[in-house]
């Protein structure tokens, strides 16, 4: 640099920026290194190919390839090491998040369907869930009074909407309508009520167990994050499987 010449040193910002784009790019890799290693390991098993004939080729001529239970406990430390780094790594914590806010989403929205089937049951068969805890069939006692010329049976058809939710999707308020048939051909309705609902039992291990389910066939986090993890774990069961084998 000649005397006199301004050497520009690159802004806070700037160099978080760069440090960033350099993360996000080895957190991708890791990632994608950890796909790579566990497909290779669970089609080498799938398919019967041995990694020692790979050795072999790469070997000089005379050198005796290593015991396959070594090249196992190799491979099983590697993928370790990639299982760790990307878990704790920045795209792996944020996933994990993102799972966690996907499944409260699922959970609410099949909580929210699970009452509305429920109210539809109360419509043509007479029987509460327990999951109304007694307030929606006193609601419908009070629509009857004000409803007298309903002729379709003491009980409206319903609709349901989720109003308000506390942090656990078990408890939560809903919001009903209702619609009668009268007498004249015509139809009478009332909107504006509330009804408590909390989930339990049975009701709540089944939405959970779908939730679930849901989460980890059909949702973004379950493709990037997931998928990844279940192939790691899927490829250490087989290197660990190998190494009992021998032993």
């Amino acid at each position: 640099m000649r005397f006199g010449d301004v050497q520009h040193i690159p802004s806070a910002e700037v160099r978080h920026k760069s440090r960033k784009m350099i993360l996000e790019d080895e957190d991708s890799k890791i990632r994608r290194n950890l796909v790579m290693v566990s497909g290779a390991i669970l089609c080498s098993s799938w398919l019967g190919v041995q990694l020692t004939a790979f050795f072999e080729k790469l070997l000089p001529a005379g050198t005796q390839a290593p015991d396959m239970w070594k090249l196992w406990v190799v491979e099983l430390a590697v993928l370790i090491y990639l299982g760790i780094r990307y878990r704790f790594s920045e795209e792996g914590a944020k996933y994990v998040i993102t799972a966690k806010e996907e499944l409260n989403t699922i959970r609410r929205h099949r909580a929210t369907d699970y009452a509305q089937s429920e109210a539809n049951r109360l419509t043509k068969t007479g029987i509460e869930s327990p999951i109304f805890q007694g307030e929606l069939s006193e609601l419908i006692s009070h629509w009857n009074k004000d409803h007298a010329q309903a002729v379709s049976g003491p009980r409206p058809k319903m609709m349901v909407s989720l109003i308000e939710q506390t942090d656990s999707p078990w408890n939560f308020t809903i919001g009903v309508s209702a619609y009668w048939d009268t007498a004249g051909g015509g139809s009478t309705s009332t909107s504006g009520n509330t009804v408590k609902v909390q989930i339990l039992g049975g009701a709540r291990r089944r939405i959970e167990l779908v939730s679930r389910i849901h989460l980890w066939a059909y949702t973004e986090s379950s493709i990037r994050y997931l998928v990844p993890v279940l192939m790691g774990l899927a490829a250490a069961l087989v290197l660990v499987a190998n190494v009992v084998s021998k032993f």
